[in-house]
């Protein structure tokens, strides 16, 4: 054989093998684009799931927003309770409703209340809480309602124990006595009565002759 004769073989065989890597590299090309693609369009779909449910979301909550926006003065008409920031503002939404306020506090009682909580529905009712001077520690509440409202409704102290129950007379009103320890582990007393219209029930951390005094400063 003669040397160009063989040359021109291993040429051939060359190009041979240069075609078969060109298409094994043309097949893992072709199923490597495959599997891109495929994989691109499973992550687009969830792409486009992901946003579809962000955006159900997003319009659940700006629809409920709305709804509790467009709810709220209804509410707030129809009289049911929540916090008001005076006396003032109670008077101006519920109505000029006539709130019974002590003549008499004791010493170290800070005006105004620092907690007020009133209704008009499903019964008339209003609690004030007081607070310490020397501390921002609840030491005095005062709860009215109407003669359909319950004063225990309106608790956000009471009794953990109570140590003496004691039936009073004061300005011709029948009241009753507390003295024992509250939920907060402090001393404490409260006084309940009623008249024609109204329940009445103070709960103090003060002595119960001051309890009694404030008491006596509400009735008429």
């Amino acid at each position: 054989m003669s040397s160009s004769k063989g040359f021109r073989l291993l040429k051939e065989e060359q190009n041979r093998v240069e075609g078969i890597h060109r298409q094994i590299l043309d097949f893992v090309d072709l199923r490597t684009y495959t599997l891109l693609h495929h994989y691109s369009m499973k992550s687009d779909r969830a792409f486009t799931l992901r946003g579809i449910l962000i955006m159900l979301v997003i319009s659940v909550i700006i629809a409920t927003a709305l709804y509790s926006a467009n709810l709220m003065p209804s509410l707030i008409d129809k009289g049911f309770a929540r916090q008001y920031g005076s006396l003032e503002e109670v008077r101006r939404t519920l109505g000029n409703e006539h709130i019974t306020i002590p003549n008499y506090f004791p010493e170290g009682i800070r005006w105004p209340p620092s907690y007020i909580v009133a209704q008009r529905s499903p019964f008339w009712g209003i609690v004030m809480e007081f607070q310490s001077r020397d501390s921002e520690q609840t030491v005095l509440s005062i709860i009215q309602t109407d003669l359909k409202g319950l004063t225990e409704s309106f608790r956000r102290l009471d009794f953990k124990e109570v140590r003496e129950e004691v039936e009073y007379s004061i300005k011709k009103n029948k009241a009753i006595l507390k003295v024992g320890i509250c939920d907060n582990g402090w001393e404490c007393n409260s006084i309940r009565w009623q008249d024609k219209t109204r329940r009445f029930e103070i709960l103090s951390t003060s002595s119960p002759f001051e309890t009694m005094k404030i008491a006596e400063g509400m009735m008429h």
